[in-house]
């Protein structure tokens, strides 16, 4: 995902962000916890939950939740909501395309 990710002048790297979105989902419950951990940081980032293209937004908050409930990790809620909270500026611009009241 990251190696898609610095290649923002394709037409396709959402897509290609997205369909890696979709076989992560199918794998997340065979991941070590580390790789379970490493990929919650990743997905937790300006390029995936700030992503100009809505799915992969979505598709980034989904596999959150799930690395979440699998029970693989040790968070710390106030971080999380704090790196959240750095993000918000980034989620804007997608509120806007879906809910025009965010204008």
């Amino acid at each position: 995902m990251k190696k898609a990710q610095h290649g923002r002048g394709s037409t396709d790297t959402g897509g290609v962000i997205s369909m890696t979105q979709d076989i992560l989902v199918f794998i997340l419950p065979h991941l070590s916890p580390q790789d379970t951990s490493e990929l919650f940081d990743t997905i937790l980032s300006q390029e995936v939950l700030a992503n100009r293209d809505n799915g992969v937004q979505k598709r980034g908050y989904k596999i959150l939740a799930r690395l979440i409930e699998g029970g693989k990790l040790s968070l710390d809620v106030e971080q999380l909501i704090k790196r959240l909270d750095e993000l918000s500026d980034g989620l804007c611009p997608a509120a806007k395309k879906v809910n025009p009241i965010f204008s």
